[in-house]
């Protein structure tokens, strides 16, 4: 899924399409749920791709309907990745199916629940979890508007009732993908104590968590070294300000120079190494730092030849972890290494 450098998502506004209820000063569950249940379209538009490799078009569509263990949320801000055109124009072979409203994650509202809903409630601000798994096998997972990975399984899953993401006016999303937001602290003004994000800002939130994940996996400490490679783009350079925020000291990795100067002076626990392709020279830079204890690959497609994850692993000290979040299937030899 990471992209190659540079990456930086654009925020999507579906607002234009819309009502804007945003600035409402309301601080009661049970008016926010008035003005929703009052504010209800009868329709909705999406972008739907009819089919595979196509243009996407404009569509006019009944509105949503929960059912058990979903819900439906109000679009208020979705992130478009910058490598999505070549996933629905064919450059990249993603499987999924069509019809499809593309998408991914997304800020959104909550406009109405299924009968089994018992924390959420209309008009709250969530984040959307794009990653959605089975609820009968876990295992089996799908990426939200992007791919069905291939998996029988998961084609089932994607075909049904998650086919369609945020790309829309509104989408259908399972319950355990709607995370609450403290929206009067995140997005309240600084002189009541808030810390004055915009909706769109908080669209940014999809990019560190991929990184995190992949750190939380190979449990990162406080006071440890990490190598993240690459670093420069969107999903790499996110993951490295986790890293640094939570105690670790990074070692980005990347080829654009201003970049990594950029990532650098964001934080003094960042420190950068080039990627050169010569594997070497990569090793001596890497030894400046000491041996690694931990190295997160964030490697895109266009990186499956590079020499930098050879280079990272080799930096490793004994007992050292690793977390390959890598695009596409990769095959380490041992005695490449």
């Amino acid at each position: 899924m990471p992209d190659a450098e540079p990456d930086v998502p654009e925020a999507v506004q579906m607002r234009s399409l819309i009502p804007n209820f945003c600035n409402h000063q309301l601080n009661r569950t049970e008016n926010l749920a008035v003005l929703f249940t009052m504010s209800l379209p009868t329709t909705y538009q999406a972008l739907v791709q009819s089919e595979r490799h196509k243009a996407l078009s404009l569509e006019e569509r009944p509105l949503l309907e929960p059912g058990p263990g979903s819900a439906v949320l109000r679009v208020e801000s979705t992130a478009v990745l910058s490598y999505q055109r070549d996933i629905y124009n064919g450059t990249r072979n993603y499987p999924y199916p069509t019809p499809m409203v593309p998408g991914f994650y997304a800020i959104a509202r909550v406009i109405a629940l299924g009968p089994d809903a018992v924390s959420l409630n209309p008009g709250e601000l969530v984040y959307f979890d794009g990653f959605i798994r089975a609820r009968d096998e876990p295992s089996v997972a799908i990426l939200s508007g992007l791919s069905d990975v291939g998996n029988p399984k998961a084609q089932k899953l994607m075909a049904g009732e998650w086919r369609d993401s945020t790309f829309a006016q509104y989408v259908k999303a399972p319950l355990e993908n709607c995370f609450a937001l403290d929206e009067a602290r995140l997005c309240g003004p600084l002189a009541d104590g808030g810390l004055a994000y915009s909706i769109d800002q908080l669209a940014w939130l999809g990019m560190p968590l991929v990184g995190y994940g992949g750190l939380r996996s190979i449990g990162l400490q406080a006071g440890e070294t990490v190598i993240i490679a690459p670093a420069t783009g969107g999903f790499g350079a996110a993951a490295a300000l986790v890293a640094a925020a939570m105690g670790a000291r990074v070692i980005a990795m990347g080829r654009n120079k201003d970049s990594l100067s950029r990532l650098e002076s964001m934080s003094p626990h960042i420190h950068t190494a080039l990627i050169s392709g010569d594997h070497d020279a990569e090793i001596k830079e890497l030894a400046r730092f000491g041996a690694a204890d931990a190295l997160l690959d964030l490697s895109p497609p266009a990186a499956a030849q590079s020499t930098f994850l050879r280079s990272g692993i080799k930096s490793l000290r004994k007992g050292g972890r690793i977390s390959l979040m890598v695009s596409e299937t990769l095959c380490v030899h041992s005695k490449a290494l």
